[in-house]
């Protein structure tokens, strides 16, 4: 076996292992109905081996998803008077809307964004940047 088809296998494994883990994102509630005034909560629960990012969207039909904010360390933000968390050591996100009002009448959702795809080649000395979907 030449260097060059080791290195391909080893890429090839490596590629295998990342995309047949046991890898979810769980949104709670999928459904969330709440009075005007009242507070409105989703979670997002993750289990990501190899986290690089969390992003919050919000979708109302017939328009596209729109980005509304994206978590790489942790912390807090508001935005749009909607509350943003991320909790990495929990692997917990959770957006709140403390007053909610019908301008907050949407589809919210969460997603993760994993790195566990960036593999070095050593053989030939290239990065190999192949692409998950979803």
């Amino acid at each position: 076996m030449t260097i060059r088809m080791k290195s391909a296998c080893l890429s090839l494994l490596l590629w295998i292992k990342c995309a047949i883990s046991q890898e979810e994102v769980n949104q709670n509630p999928l459904n969330l109905h709440v009075s005007d005034g009242e507070e409105a909560r989703i979670t997002c629960q993750y289990t990501i081996s190899r986290f690089y990012s969390l992003q919050w969207y919000r979708q109302l039909p017939p328009a596209g998803p729109e980005h509304i904010i994206t978590f790489a360390w942790g912390g807090s933000n508001t935005k749009d008077d909607i509350h943003f968390t991320l909790k990495k050591s929990e692997q917990l996100s959770e957006m709140t809307i403390v007053n909610s009002r019908i301008q907050n009448s949407a589809m919210y959702f969460c997603s993760v964004e994993t790195n566990c795809v960036f593999v070095y080649d050593l053989f030939n000395k290239n990065l190999l940047l192949p692409r998950l979907n979803g």
